[in-house]
């Protein structure tokens, strides 16, 4: 929120107006009202000429994107309690990459909070572990993250879909 540096006092109709420029925050932020809808009139996305030349530039509000077809969306292969499988197609390059997300539950990972404090060290300790390993993989596109959450540990693999099962296995024998 913005404190605005007219009072009410001082403030009239005639400063809800096009070109009235004006500040917040004690003359920290300028602010200059461009269009006012009429009454009835909707959220105004378009003020001065209509063309869509100068969105880049501040002058338009950019459009709101249409929904995307179902065709751009991933599609769910494969579902289960243990397991939930996605496919989307990289569109741009058509490069066969992948990405591995496990979710791996630890009823006392966030217990107490020297339970948290453990997952959190045991979360550095294995990206200590595999360093080696890691950065010959992400010389070759692939990467990794491992968090500790409420619930136990999230493992991320992403890069080309060739390798990412060596890399996780890598990961996970230093994990178990």
């Amino acid at each position: 929120w913005h404190r605005l540096d007219l009072s009410l006092h001082d403030f009239k109709q005639k400063h809800i107006a096009p070109n009235f420029d004006g500040t917040f925050d004690k003359k920290t932020v300028k602010y200059k009202i461009i269009s006012v809808p009429k009454e009835g009139e909707g959220a105004v996305m378009k003020y001065g000429d209509e063309s869509d030349w100068h969105v880049e530039d501040g002058i338009h509000f950019p459009h709101i994107p249409p929904p995307l077809p179902k065709t751009r969306l991933p599609n769910l292969i494969f579902n289960t309690q243990l397991l939930k499988l996605w496919h989307l197609q990289d569109r741009k390059f058509k490069r066969p990459i992948g990405e591995l997300r496990m979710r791996i539950t630890c009823a006392n990972a966030n217990k107490t909070p020297l339970h948290k404090a453990c997952a959190d060290l045991l979360t550095l300790l294995l990206h200590d572990a595999t360093t080696e390993t890691c950065y010959l993989a992400s010389v070759c596109e692939l990467a990794n993250e491992i968090q500790s959450t409420d619930v136990g540990f999230t493992l991320r693999v992403h890069g080309f879909d060739d390798k990412i099962l060596d890399l996780t296995s890598e990961i996970l024998k230093g994990l178990f």
